[in-house]
């Protein structure tokens, strides 16, 4: 089987995260694998070198669209020389304006990784011309189950393959060691209540040291946040970090910490629970409750009280007998659910299940004097980007 991963950038985050994963895996399984970069604008495209050590990758790019047809050819045309079996798409705007446009023998199969409006929009454009929808955890697939029948809609969770290091062992030392790695982004990871968790725990004098892990438009008020709280001297920020170095840093800890506001499924706390680190997440429905279960291999608590988060770390440094049997169940929790070996079992089903059926379109749209449109899901119309920007000029004049 010839499959081909399409992602808008080789950027570190969840898309990248899922392809070198699932990608790995089917090569060791004997499949071959190719991940697709389509991209338009002068954005960093990301780490590609590094990514070319995994898989095979290609590039589909064009600093400025002036013809959109235009470029959508060219994602065409690329997609049919490396010619797969399966096409599966995350978050790619251009690509999925190609669909219509691609040999009907090629399965498509959106993954929709988050539960925000734009990337559920997103799949919606050309949903006539992609097989089946795949959500990566039980809220993403209610979202999905409310527009499309569900024998168009599957849930496959995201998932991890084997560390690459010994999972934790040693739970006693002091002090409690905890991480947050993702993005920076308050209005979704709740990053700033991060330096309150500190503070209270602080004044209890439960003696914790912090790395945040990862970067993004928050990390300046971050840092800001955990002085004004005082307790900067107790965070180390590192930055962005490759796939290695993650895997090393949060091996270092006891604990991960993830305070959302909202998750598809939190992919990081499946990574920590492998690696034997026991995650206090929030209580998501749906997401976070899906990978932990409260009390059994990790700990749930409300996004907004920095008090119970508090709590939450605070019982598990004085009961260190309670935080090795968190970390044991979670690492046993994770290879039976989530291991990447299953997860690739469930795609290669559904890639056969969806190859044999009879509701398969045998046609593609043909062009109208070389015209491929573009659904208004997908972005706007030329038109209504005029007339965005001209506003935009106006207010700033």
């Amino acid at each position: 089987m010839n499959c081909c991963f399409v992602l808008s950038s080789a950027g570190i985050g969840g898309f990248r995260t899922f392809t070198l994963n699932l990608g790995r895996q089917l090569i060791q399984e004997g499949h071959d694998v190719t991940a697709l970069i389509v991209a338009r604008g002068s954005g960093d495209l990301g780490d590609i070198d590094s990514m070319r050590r995994d898989l095979r990758v290609e590039v589909c790019h064009q600093s400025r669209v002036l013809v959109r047809s235009n470029f959508i050819g060219r994602i065409v045309e690329t997609v049919e020389q490396i010619n797969p079996d399966v096409l599966i798409l995350s978050h790619s705007a251009w690509a999925q304006a190609a669909l219509p446009y691609l040999p009907c023998n090629i399965l498509r199969v959106p993954v929709v990784h988050n539960i925000t409006d734009a990337e559920v929009s997103l799949v919606a454009g050309n949903s006539n011309w992609w097989d089946a929808a795949v959500a990566v955890s039980p809220a993403v697939e209610r979202l999905l189950s409310e527009r499309w029948p569900a024998d168009r809609v599957r849930m496959i969770p995201v998932g991890v393959p084997c560390p690459s290091m010994p999972v934790r062992t040693q739970f006693s030392d002091v002090p409690l060691r905890v991480c947050y790695v993702g993005r920076l982004d308050q209005n979704q990871k709740n990053v700033l209540c991060i330096a309150k968790i500190a503070s209270l725990l602080s004044d209890r004098n439960i003696p914790c040291v912090w790395t945040i892990v990862g970067d993004g438009p928050d990390r300046e008020a971050m840092e800001w946040s955990v002085r004004r709280q005082g307790v900067g001297d107790r965070f180390t920020f590192t930055g962005s970090k490759c796939r290695e170095d993650v895997e090393q840093l949060t091996s270092e800890h006891h604990i991960l910490i993830l305070p959302s506001f909202f998750e598809s499924v939190g992919h990081v706390l499946q990574e920590a629970q492998i690696l034997g680190v026991v995650p206090i997440a929030t209580w998501l429905e749906g997401a976070t409750d899906f990978v932990i279960t409260d009390g059994h291999d990790g700990r749930l608590c409300d996004s907004h009280d920095a008090h119970r988060f508090a709590d939450a770390i605070a019982a598990l440094h004085r009961d260190r007998r309670e935080l090795a049997r968190l970390s044991a169940n979670a690492l046993n929790s994770v290879r039976r659910r989530f291991a990447i070996s299953i997860v690739s079992t469930q795609y290669r089903t559904m890639f056969e299940e969806l190859r044999s059926s009879t509701a398969r379109r045998t046609n593609r749209r043909r062009t109208l004097f070389g015209f491929r449109s573009v659904p208004g899901e997908l972005m706007p119309t030329r038109l209504q980007t005029a007339v965005r920007r001209t506003r935009r000029l106006l207010r700033g004049a």
